[in-house]
């Protein structure tokens, strides 16, 4: 017995797309660190989700030039150098890292980064500079390198609800505060802000944050080439990167999210006993027998401010 033949569709009977009459908010989307530092018009909302990296606006690779001898001042620079860089610290053991793990690391990240091996020894001795180099403290000298077990989390990442919030209301904010106490000119921080004003959600990937004696602290590494020489990375070149790439604003950013959550995982917490501060790691001007003087660059910003930020930003329940 033959089935009968399927009926034929006819134009009356093709669904019908009805038209969207209604009005879609704009201003309600989620924002980062990057949404609030980037206003040009290549800027795309998607690219709120991804972890900051640095050199961002560099679209390739800068390689060696000719006839410069090979070192960490000389590898390559560019927002992939600092994705390599950064997978490194991320996967690195800071509670007991040995020469074998560390040049493991460095060697698979090399190869998956499609970088030359002979690359290795430059990066495997910035690493040991990094976890060597003595930090200070309130209460005495520590390294990265002898963090204690579970101490630390890497790639932390953070939402919170977010007031209607524009560049004006912001920087009239960092315009009363004159200078943070690691040399930023809020005046000058101010004045380079301009984003679309917005509400909703603010998200950020905080590098590292790690506890030692007591303290939380705020760690961001960065790969940014400075110069050919370990004085290229004294206090005053990285004051002049860190305002010139509005890193303050992520930092500050990030600090409210930190002291957020640790007041809601401490009991009794405090910002001014258990926050330690910022730490932004120029990788490549770090020196273990300099210590902190050179590629560490570090902040704590004062209680009121961060309370004046908290108000402006989070929504109230958040």
């Amino acid at each position: 017995e033959n089935s009968p033949l399927p009926r034929m569709t006819t134009a009356s009977d093709q669904p019908h797309l009805r038209s969207f009459s209604g009005r879609v908010d704009t201003g309600w989307r989620v924002s980062s660190f990057t949404s609030f530092s980037r206003h040009d018009s290549t800027h795309q909302p998607h690219s709120a989700e991804l972890p900051d990296r640095d050199e961002p606006r560099q679209a390739g690779e800068s390689p060696i030039a000719a006839g410069n001898e090979a070192s960490i001042f000389t590898f390559p620079k560019g927002a992939q150098a600092g994705i390599f860089m950064h997978a490194i610290f991320e996967k690195l053991d800071f509670a007991a890292p040995s020469d074998k793990s560390i040049r493991e690391l460095v060697v698979q990240g090399l190869e998956r980064h499609n970088y030359k091996l002979e690359w290795e020894p430059h990066i495997t001795g910035m690493v040991h500079n990094v976890l060597r180099a003595p930090l200070s403290s309130p209460d005495a000298l520590f390294t990265l390198g002898a963090l204690k077990q579970g101490g630390w989390s890497a790639e932390l990442e953070f939402f919170f609800p977010l007031r209607f919030i524009n560049s004006s209301l912001l920087g009239e904010l960092f315009a009363r505060h004159g200078f943070l106490s690691g040399g930023i000119d809020f005046t000058r921080l101010a004045e380079a802000l301009q984003f679309k004003p917005v509400k909703g959600m603010l998200m950020g990937f905080m590098d590292m944050v790690f506890e030692e004696g007591g303290r939380y602290y705020l760690l961001d590494w960065k790969s940014n080439h400075l110069g050919n020489s370990i004085e290229n990375y004294g206090q005053s070149a990285m004051t002049q990167a860190m305002q010139s790439n509005l890193y303050p604003l992520q930092y500050l950013l990030y600090t409210v999210a930190i002291n957020r959550y640790l007041s809601l995982r401490i009991k009794n917490y405090h910002y001014a006993s258990h926050f330690g501060g910022v730490i932004y790691v120029f990788l490549r001007g770090v020196s273990k027998e300099q210590g902190e003087s050179r590629g560490f660059f570090r902040d704590l910003p004062s209680e009121g401010l961060i309370e004046a930020l908290t108000d402006l930003l989070i929504e109230e329940g958040g």
